[in-house]
């Protein structure tokens, strides 16, 4: 998406940059003021999310564990997708055999609580998506 809004800036950006240095001329004052302005715009808006979605899963393994993972999606201002585990949790199941509702609903536990934990950690104002457990 920068690349069409700013073709000049995003080409020296992507290979006439090193750290911070711009490493390229311009053959005119026009070009030159052109470049300099395409990427202080570049710069300035950087790619901030516009959504941020907290993503949950849990899963459990009749006799043998359970555990929930916590995930984060965003989507940038320029429509890039990324998603990061934030979290992942795990408990051994006990070793007096259970039902598989009960280890159910010990994984929707495990995984509320620990949604609500990390949604606490991170202070920052996101969607809470529902969270999905997986049954055995």
């Amino acid at each position: 998406m920068k690349q069409r809004i700013f073709p000049l800036g995003s080409s020296v950006v992507m290979s006439d940059m090193y750290i911070d240095d711009v490493l390229t001329g311009a053959e005119t004052l026009l070009e030159a003021k052109e470049l300099k302005n395409q990427l202080i715009n570049i710069f300035a808006k950087g790619e901030q999310p516009e959504v941020i979605e907290l993503h949950g899963f849990s899963d459990a393994v009749q006799s043998a564990a359970y555990g929930a993972a916590v995930y984060c999606k965003s989507v940038t201002s320029y429509e890039r997708v990324l998603v990061h585990l934030i979290a992942s949790k795990s408990r051994v199941a006990p070793i007096k055999q259970t039902t598989i509702p009960r280890l159910e609903l010990w994984e929707a536990v495990l995984l509320a609580k620990f949604v609500h934990r990390v949604k606490q950690a991170l202070k920052i104002n996101m969607r809470l998506i529902p969270s999905f457990g997986v049954t055995p």
